[in-house]
Formats: C-alpha cells, sequence, structure tokens
C-alpha cells in the first residue's frame, strides 16, 4: 500500500503544511527563494517520518482538514492590494498591536447558543498575536507587510467561521477609511519633509500622541504612510477627525508661508498712484507678483550701476 500524499496546494497552503509539520518537530527543507515548499518537498518530507501508509493517511487527512479550516480563500482576501501602501501599513500596524483579533461573529453550527454572537477573548497570549506567531517586526516594502498580513491571518489559530468574520471587519473599517481620502490630497507621498513635520505634529498632539501604537519600519519613504496609519488607526469620531485634519492643514500652510518668509522683510513706503500703476501693469505682463516685480527692477539697476 502506497503512502499518502498531498496533491496540490497553493503558496498558502503549502505554507501552512510547512507550519503544521514544523509544530510536530519536522522541518520541511526548501529549495525556494521565498522559503515556501514545493508539494515535492513535503511529500518527501512525509515519506520519511510517516512511512508507515495507514499513519501517512492519517497525518495528511489531517492535514488537509486543518488547512481548508483555517486557510482562507484567495477571494476572500482579494480586497487587500499589496500594492497600496496606505492599506498595506493601516492594516500591518493594526493586527501588529493586537493581543488577539476581539470582534462578534456568527457560527452557524451553534444554533443552541442562546446568542448567536460570540466573543474573541484576549487572555490567551501574554503577547501580541504577531509576536507569538513570530512574524517579520519591520517589513519594509508594501509588498513585505501584504506577505506578513496574509501570514497573520493564514496562522493564526481560529476556525474559519472566525477568519471570515474578522476578514469582513476590516474589510468594512477600510471601506470607512476610504470615503476620508480627499481630506489626505493636500499631503504629498513625495514630500520627505511635509512627511517629518507631519509626524511631529501627531507626537505633539496635545489630547493624545497618536503615534504611540505605530510600528514605524524606519524607512524615510514610509514616514508618510506611518503618518496616515496613525490618523487611520486613531479611535475618534469621523467629525474629530475631520476637525483634526482642518487644523494639520492650516498650520502646515502656515508653516510654509513662515519658511517662505525666511530672509525677507516687510517695508512700508509711500508710491505715487502713476508709478503703482505701471508696476501692476509689469507685473502682470510679466505674470509675477509685485514684490518679484520690485526685486527684479532693482537687481537689474543695481547690476546696471555697480557691477558694470
Amino acid at each position: 500500500m502506497e503512502c499518502a500524499k498531498i496533491k496540490s496546494g497553493n503558496k498558502r497552503e503549502r505554507k501552512y503544511y510547512a507550519r503544521y509539520l514544523n509544530h510536530l518537530q519536522i522541518q520541511v527543507p526548501t529549495i525556494e527563494s521565498c522559503g515556501t515548499p514545493t508539494i515535492e518537498e513535503i511529500n518527501k518530507t512525509l515519506s520519511v517520518y510517516y512511512s508507515d501508509p495507514q499513519a501517512s493517511k492519517s497525518i495528511v487527512e489531517k492535514m488537509k482538514t486543518g488547512c481548508s479550516r483555517m486557510v482562507l480563500s484567495n477571494e476572500d482576501l482579494n480586497w487587500i492590494d499589496k500594492k497600496d501602501s496606505r492599506q498595506c501599513y493601516w492594516l500591518w500596524s493594526y493586527l501588529y498591536s493586537l493581543y488577539e483579533p476581539q470582534f462578534h461573529y456568527y457560527n452557524p453550527r451553534r444554533p443552541s447558543i442562546p446568542s448567536p454572537l460570540d466573543v474573541v477573548t484576549s487572555h490567551k497570549y501574554t503577547t501580541t498575536l504577531y509576536n507569538h506567531l513570530e512574524l517579520p517586526n519591520s517589513p519594509f516594502s508594501p509588498e513585505d507587510k501584504y506577505q506578513a498580513i496574509i501570514l497573520y491571518l493564514d496562522l493564526w489559530p481560529a476556525d474559519n467561521y472566525r477568519k471570515k468574520a474578522f476578514n469582513k471587519h476590516l474589510k468594512e473599517q477600510w471601506q470607512k477609511i476610504k470615503t476620508q481620502d480627499k481630506q489626505f490630497k493636500w499631503l504629498n507621498s513625495s514630500n520627505h519633509a511635509q512627511a517629518e513635520w507631519s509626524w511631529k505634529y501627531l507626537q505633539n498632539y496635545s489630547k493624545v500622541n497618536l503615534t504611540e501604537d505605530i510600528q514605524f519600519t524606519g524607512r524615510d519613504q514610509d514616514l508618510h504612510w506611518a503618518t496616515l496609519a496613525a490618523i487611520d488607526l486613531w479611535d475618534a469620531s469621523v467629525d474629530s477627525k475631520e476637525l483634526f485634519i482642518i487644523k494639520m492643514k492650516k498650520a502646515w500652510s502656515q508653516k510654509k508661508h513662515r519658511d517662505g518668509l525666511k530672509g525677507k522683510k516687510a517695508y512700508n513706503f509711500v508710491l505715487s498712484n502713476t508709478i503703482k500703476n505701471k508696476l501692476n501693469r509689469l507685473a502682470k505682463h510679466n505674470d509675477s507678483k509685485l514684490n518679484e516685480t520690485l526685486e527684479k527692477l532693482i537687481n537689474s539697476e543695481f547690476e546696471k550701476q555697480f557691477n558694470n
């Protein structure tokens, strides 16, 4: 009688099988750079540790059953976009801070329970679930964060009823966040100076340090997305957030204005109406401001008189 085998499996399923065997102190070797074993490598390992046909059949059935009960389908998770920096930073930051997902979910297999709502408590772990699963602490790129998010959902030891409910909860939260997109158009992901200012603004917010629960991954280009994640994760009403963002935008405009005045000084002097009209016409003709036009005229005359 031939030993049982795993016949197929996508990348996520293969990672689950390898993790399952790893918990049994069985290491599955892999030649792939991503660390995901092939089906052949998994079956070869099974044949070494479970050479008895009955034993191999039993372990394969347990692995396949566990996978079907614990690994969400790709369709369930297709709302998560590995190219969306904001979404990946928000979701990764959210999962990173949880001791265990807490939410209400409906289990149709328990119709006898008086209330269909079941609560997942957080007393199981003395560290966050993310750290308990030994996932990377500082995934750099959006795709790295995406991979950590998917691994979190795959390896979280909960059945698919809980996972589907939690996944639905996350998706709904993201849809709410996306409705506020227009408020952040003034924040430029390519402007590092603005990102540094924004991050400090959040840190110095008088009511609460909004960056306290955000794991900044250390790259300069991530500071913008970390700032948005901090605001996205802030547990405040929509109106409170909107008012906060308006004040933040106004503060940034004031800073830019102050920066623009460096090396400049306000002057008050009288011009005749005729000269003022001429200055206006020159400024309009050159599509420049009055002060810029005046500076240009003075520089030009200075060059003529002193540098020739």
